[in-house]
C-alpha cells in the first residue's frame, strides 16, 4: 500500500493528516512528510489506518454474508432480488442498506488512494421479470 501513490488530492491523506496530496507521490512519500509531527514512521501511520479499515470492512462483510444466508431466501441472484422486494422485513432490509451504507463511508473516508468513484463499480439492473 506505500508504495501505490494517491488517485486523487482528497481522502485521509489530506483530510485527516493535513498533507497537501501530489498524485505523483506515492503514499510513503506523503507520509514521510509528516512522521516528525506524528513521531512514527510511515508504515505505523498507514498501520493505525489499515487496521481499523481492515476490521470494519472485514465486520460488514460478515454482516452482508450473514444477511445474505440467513434471511434472504433463494437460490439465485433472480429470486434472492424477489424475495428482497416482497419480503422487506424478513429480508433484513434495513440492516442490509445500513450495512452497504457504512461501507461506502468507510471506503470515502479511509480508502487511500483511490476516491469511491474509482474503487466501486455500479452496474444498475433492469426491474424486468421482477
Amino acid at each position: 500500500m506505500l508504495k501505490h501513490q494517491p488517485a486523487d488530492s482528497g481522502g485521509v491523506l489530506n483530510a485527516d493528516l493535513g498533507i497537501t496530496v501530489d498524485t505523483g507521490k506515492t503514499i510513503e512519500e506523503h507520509l514521510t512528510t509528516v512522521q516528525g509531527s506524528q513521531g512514527k514512521a510511515p508504515d505505523k501511520i498507514a498501520l493505525e489506518y489499515v487496521t481499523p479499515f481492515a476490521k470494519e470492512a472485514k465486520g460488514l462483510e460478515a454482516l452482508l454474508d450473514l444477511i445474505i444466508e440467513n434471511k434472504i431466501q433463494g437460490s439465485s441472484v433472480l429470486e434472492r432480488a424477489r424475495y428482497l422486494m416482497n419480503n422487506p422485513k424478513d429480508a433484513d432490509v434495513v440492516n442490509w442498506n445500513n450495512a452497504i451504507d457504512r461501507q461506502y463511508k468507510l471506503f470515502g473516508d479511509l480508502y487511500l488512494w483511490a476516491p469511491p468513484v474509482k474503487a466501486f463499480t455500479a452496474a444498475k439492473v433492469p426491474a424486468i421479470g421482477l
